[in-house]
């Protein structure tokens, strides 16, 4: 029951100056009952709402879960208990996991990875939780608090640092990428952009120039294995197309752009399930831009590796 609002009144005991004048020990009385009245009224009140001494118990705050308790919470279903991976999720202990450090491993839970079915947890828990989870995992990883070691390889090349005038064509791509070409209302770069589609921080990495461009003249020409569209036809007649994983003889999971999540569907409740030979990105994104506006573009996508 909802209590809004209530007033306690006092309460008060009539007596005549005689009394006072036959038993002085009346008016002592008189003064501690009147303080007293206010909590057992209280009291009372409480009674007659029906909220006992259990209801108040667990009114009381509960105690702050354990970041452990967090990650089994919210991680160790799809990464397993202890970091090693499991059938959702990869693991957190390779040497490429490694790699990251505690800055970017706090901005993965705080963001998700949609494109890869993780979702945001800026929502679920807040900053110092989050900032304790991204501890847990380096704590996993052998590592403390210490700063991640990128692993040395024999030979590897620097890249060639960009002239001025490359770079203003980069800086110009990335305008291009963000507002004309409209790539950012699907595509993110960084954490900055949609979610609906994969992120390209690493887009280019084993790209050539000639690649690149195929890939967004022709998306649909070679699609990875993961972002294939699935469609999906349910009993009442809903057509849903997304990308789908973990499908097995009787569900499959269906990625959900509105909410960053994967939901899973039961065979016996569709009609049908196919795999669609199209890309999920239009063809000829180019077209609207100008010669210069591609060639920056381009630019730009070249540095993403």
């Amino acid at each position: 029951m909802r209590v809004q609002d209530f007033r306690l009144g006092r309460s008060r005991v009539s007596t005549t100056s005689s009394d006072f004048q036959q038993n002085d020990g009346l008016k002592p009385m008189l003064i501690r009952f009147r303080h007293r009245t206010a909590p057992l009224a209280l009291f009372g009140l409480l009674i007659l709402a029906g909220v006992g001494a259990g209801d108040l118990s667990k009114a009381a705050p509960s105690k702050p879960k354990s970041t452990k308790a967090l990650f089994t919470e919210s991680c160790a279903g799809c990464h397993g208990p202890r970091g090693n991976g499991g059938s959702m999720g990869p693991s957190l202990l390779t040497p490429r996991a490694k790699t990251l450090n505690r800055q970017s491993i706090n901005r993965i839970i705080y963001s998700g990875r949609p494109d890869l079915g993780m979702p945001a947890f800026e929502f679920t828990y807040s900053r110092d939780q989050i900032k304790a989870l991204a501890a847990h995992v380096l704590k996993l990883q052998g590592r403390g608090a210490g700063k991640a070691k990128r692993p040395i390889k024999k030979g590897k090349k620097r890249r060639a640092a960009l002239s001025p005038a490359e770079q203003a064509s980069v800086n110009r791509g990335r305008q291009v990428f963000f507002n004309e070409a409209r790539c950012a209302e699907c595509h993110s770069v960084f954490n900055y952009g949609g979610r609906t589609a994969p992120q390209l921080n690493r887009f280019a990495k084993r790209k050539t120039r000639a690649q690149v461009l195929e890939a967004i003249v022709n998306p649909s020409a070679k699609i990875a294995l993961r972002y294939q569209t699935t469609e999906i036809v349910m009993l009442d007649g809903t057509v849903l197309q997304q990308w789908s994983r973990n499908i097995q003889p009787k569900t499959l999971e269906l990625y959900n752009p509105e909410h960053e999540l994967w939901t899973t569907y039961f065979k016996a409740d569709l009609k049908s399930v196919r795999t669609l030979p199209e890309s999920r990105m239009p063809a000829n994104l180019l077209d609207p831009l100008t010669e210069a506006q591609r060639e920056d573009l381009l630019n730009f996508l070249m540095t993403l590796k």
